[in-house]
Formats: structure tokens, sequence, C-alpha cells
């Protein structure tokens, strides 16, 4: 099998998607899938792949504009030639929003299409998501939440199977094993994108009130501001409001290299989003390394728990938030325990062992 897996920027600094792409094309080449990468721009895990990838294309245009149809079709010719000379079997997209190009690809070439479904549904789907949607041989959504979204949008549900984020389990670190926590101050780190619909107003009002119940609480925010928020200047706006309230007890980190440190230098991760989160791979990082997390109550997150209430929170209820902290620091041992079993858990639904197998058994009664 050779499988063409598509992405806009093969990054770790962008989010989630192209960090979960990456390691998905790693372990399906350890299984001895040949992968090739199509990508638009440049990023820091081109040299990670090209540790395993079979070839590689740099896209010029994947998008069809009247003004530019010449080169679209340019392009949609260059690609054909590509798929054919390399003997490709699957098409493979890592977002819905790079369908339209590649449906066509499909049909022309005759090649299966399949895409990740990374994000829920959008309420309104336009002629040419809905085409590239429909052309899909199949799609694998990373929760049973987000499969949901595409079929209440009319798609459907046979043609959807969920696959579930994984993450490495092989070395979980034990709850105990930090000893550097400091019960006298609250040590709180949110690790994810700067925008509103992250909740971190929820969070800021949150951290507010356990102060003034007469908790010492110290913040740390890594992340950056991308998307929609970036002309409204958000991450701006959260910097006064920080200033004005907090007089220095929150950090704004920005992008961080080392992630897993940070964590483990805090007591808790919380994850305060308001939109319904499709997955939520931070939530596993921080139990990987032995952290409670406390999230939202929405979204594919709330697949993790398996139903298990005492990490989550109403969302956007800051009350409710501050409660949830107190209760993890107050009841050690029982956060303690609900981390191992959370983390037994993770390695029977969401680990990369037999990951692979997964993936292609999946795909293939898909197509």
């Amino acid at each position: 099998m050779h499988v063409l897996a598509v992405e806009v920027e093969p990054t770790r600094f962008a989010g989630g998607q192209e960090r979960s792409l990456f390691e998905v094309c790693r372990e399906l080449s350890n299984a001895g899938v040949e992968i090739s990468l199509a990508y638009q721009n440049q990023g820091d895990l081109l040299p990670d792949y090209r540790t395993f990838l079979t070839s590689e294309i740099h896209q010029k245009n994947r998008v069809f504009r009247v003004a530019k149809a010449i080169s679209f079709f340019v392009e949609l010719l260059r690609m054909l030639h590509f798929v054919k000379e390399k003997s490709i079997d699957i098409l493979y997209v890592n977002q819905y929003f790079d369908l339209p190009f590649y449906a066509i690809l499909s049909k022309i070439s005759g090649l299966p299409l399949v895409c990740h479904l990374r994000l829920p549904c959008p309420d309104y789907v336009s002629k040419q998501y809905r085409f590239g949607l429909n052309q899909c041989a199949g799609c694998l959504a990373i929760s049973n939440h987000t499969k949901q979204t595409y079929v209440d949008a009319g798609f459907p549900g046979a043609k959807i199977d969920v696959l579930y984020n994984a993450i490495d389990t092989s070395e979980l670190i034990s709850p105990m094993a930090d000893s550097e926590s400091n019960p006298e101050i609250i040590k709180l780190i949110y690790v994810g994108r700067i925008s509103r619909e992250k909740g971190l107003d929820v969070l800021f009002k949150a951290f507010q009130l356990l102060r003034k119940s007469g908790k010492q609480a110290k913040l740390t925010i890594l992340g950056k501001e991308r998307g929609s928020d970036v002309p409204e200047n958000y991450r701006e706006q959260l910097l006064n409001y920080v200033n004005d309230e907090f007089r220095g007890e929150v950090d704004f980190k920005g992008h961080a290299e080392h992630v897993d440190s940070e964590i483990m230098s805090h007591d808790i991760i919380v994850v305060p989003s308001v939109w319904p989160e499709p997955f939520g791979r931070v939530v596993l990082e921080g139990l990987r390394l032995g952290k409670p997390v406390i999230c939202s109550r929405i979204g594919g997150m709330q697949e993790i728990f398996g139903g298990e209430e005492f990490f989550m929170f109403h969302p956007g209820d800051e009350k409710a938030l501050k409660e949830k902290i107190e209760q993890m620091v107050q009841n050690p041992q029982k956060t303690t325990l609900k981390i191992e079993q959370l983390q037994q858990r993770m390695k029977a639904k969401f680990s990369y062992t037999n990951y692979a197998d997964q993936w292609i058994e999946k795909v293939r009664n898909l197509i």
C-alpha cells in the first residue's frame, strides 16, 4: 500500500492536527506502508518526515479561483502525473479544506480518497466542500462526537468510521512520581491556541475566584494566537486584563519547545474550551505525564474519560471550574487513583500500539 498524505504545512507549531498526521504516517511507515507527502509550505517537521518518506511534492496551489484557473488546472495535471509516476494507491487528506482539489484528482485518477475528520462539521457546508466530502470513499473521525456532527449535516454515517487520536503510552509517568508539587501554591497551566473558543476568559475568572477565596495560585499560558481572533488582538486584550487584575501571577510564555517539562513543573492542566473540541489531544498528553487535567464537559473530550465526571466541569462555568481545582488539591489520593485508572484506559483505547493495523483495516473497509 502506498499512501499520499496531504498536509498544508508539516509543523509542530500549528497544533494537534499536524502533529497527529506526522505520528499516523510514522506508525504506518513502521508497519510497512509506503508514505509520500504533498505539502504547500515547508515546516519544521519535514526533516522528520524525510526519515521515512518514499517521496514528496511541494504543491503550489490547491484552491480554485477564477483569476487563477489556469494555474489550478496546471497543478492538477502535475499532481496527476505525480500519483501515477509514484504508483500511489490512496489519497489521504488531513482536513476537509483540501478536499475540493483532491476530489477532482480522485475522479480523474480513479484513486480512492480518504479524509481524516479532525474538526467538527461547520454549520454551513459550501457546495465545494460538500462535493469533496461526497467524493470521499470514506472518512475517519477522531471521535464519535465529530462523526455525529457530519451525520447531522446529512453525510452517511456508514462512510465514516471512528479512529481516536493516539499517544505513546510505552512510558506513562506515575502520578506519584512528581514530588516537587507545593500544595501552598497551586500551579495551573493552559496549553493550546490563544482564541476565544478555548475559554481563556472562563479560566481567568476562575483564577480570580480562587485568589479571592484566599488560595495562592500561579497560572502559565502556553500557546500562540492563531485564526480569526488575530485581527481582534485577542491576546493583547487578555494581557491587558491580566496586567490589571493579577499583577504578575499569570505568565504568558507563548510557544514552548519543551512542553512536557513545562507540564511537569505544574500541578494541574486546565482545558476550559467553550466550543465542541473534536478530541482534545492535550488531555492525553497531561494524563501521560501523570497530571490531573480539568476540562469542559463538551465535544469529543468527554469520550476520553469514558463517563468519568471527576475531571470535568460545565463549560463556561467559572465557579464550577474553581471548585474542581480545589477538589483536585484537597483530594490528592482520589485524584491519583483516578489518573491511574485513566492511564489504563489510555493503554487500551488511545495507544499507538496496533494503531497502524487499525488504520489499515478501517481504511480498507471504507474503500
